[in-house]
């Protein structure tokens, strides 16, 4: 649900949500549970909300029709796929 949500304007676990959520954690603390989470729904669904969301950014489709917001909500969205503990 993370991740089928975070572009739905006014939804209370969209982006907004996520990122209010994660930003309370330190990054050490928040990949011990995140990054579990995102290779779960990753991984595991049929229907992956996560892969979704990559091919609709990338596509070339017009999106003149796509409020602003939800346009921000995916940014969001994709950032925090980038966010995790780099371990040397």
């Amino acid at each position: 649900m993370l991740y089928s949500c975070a572009t739905m304007l006014n939804h209370p676990f969209n982006a907004e949500f996520m990122f209010a959520y994660l930003s309370k954690f330190g990054m050490k603390e928040r990949d011990v549970f995140f990054i579990a989470i995102l290779n779960k729904i990753y991984l595991d669904t049929d229907m992956n909300p996560i892969v979704r969301l990559i091919d609709w950014c990338w596509s070339d489709n017009d999106r003149k029709y796509v409020d602003d917001e939800a346009i921000f909500l995916a940014a969001i969205a994709l950032a925090w796929l980038f966010a995790h503990l780099i371990k040397s």
